[in-house]
Order: structure tokens, then sequence, then C-alpha cells
């Protein structure tokens, strides 16, 4: 466990490029209790780094304008886990959301498995990732 911590701990440095404050969305209000302890490695990791949470939401909490105010230039990263694809629709649509309302920001999409049924909502996630420009 500690290898992983410490790999992933300076592939998120790299990632973040010296950054010391950001945004963390996607939090889990739901029952996936590993979805919970994603969470809460991804906030140890951002703490060995000495990066600072400004801003923290949901999908149904999340705000662009309070995020913006919270976080004025720094990152905005999106939890990671297993959610990104089209089996799970709300979740795929907040993040393609969030990258949308960042264009050119910063954004970092944390370590996810990915799932997409079909072509189209492949290639539309694609063309998200393509028109915002900085999407680690």
């Amino acid at each position: 466990m500690r290898t992983l911590a410490a790999e992933f701990t300076e592939v998120l440095a790299q990632a973040l490029d010296g950054a010391s404050t950001c945004a963390l969305v996607g939090h889990p209000t739901y029952g996936n209790i590993g979805d919970h302890a994603v969470w809460l490695g991804q906030v140890a990791a951002l703490r060995r780094l000495d990066v600072r949470i400004d801003y923290v939401a949901d999908r149904l909490t999340y705000s662009p304008t309070a995020l913006r105010r919270a976080v004025p230039d720094g990152p905005v990263l999106i939890q990671g886990g297993g959610s990104l694809g089209d089996l799970w629709p709300l979740e795929q649509g907040f993040r393609e959301r969030v990258i949308s309302d960042f264009t050119g920001r910063l954004v970092v999409q944390l370590p996810q498995s990915a799932w997409f049924e079909g072509a189209s909502a492949a290639r539309r996630f694609d063309s998200v990732v393509a028109r915002h420009g900085n999407v680690v």
C-alpha cells in the first residue's frame, strides 16, 4: 500500500504542477463504501503534497460560480473510482459538465475505471475533453 500511495502521490504532484490549492468535486454521497475509500485516499495524497482543498461538492451541490469564487485559478480535480462512462449517466453527465464549465483551466480526472457501452457516448466524451484543452 505504501508503494502504491507513493506512486499515486508522485503522479498527482506532476499533474498538479506546483498548485497549492484545488477544488475536488464528485464527493460520494451514496452508499458505495469503495468510493468513500477512494475519496479518503485522494484527500490523503493532497495533504501529503500540501495542496489545500478549497472547494468540495457532489453532483447535487456543485456550483461553478461558487467553485470559481473559492478557487479562482487552481486546478479542478474530479473524484476517481469507477463511474466514467455511459453505465453511470448521472455521474458521467456531471463529469462532462465540470469539464465544459472550466474550459482551458487544468482539470484532473483522478484514476478511474471506464466503460462505454455505446460508441456515440465515448465519442461525445472524447469531444468534451478535446474542446477543453487541458484535461489530465
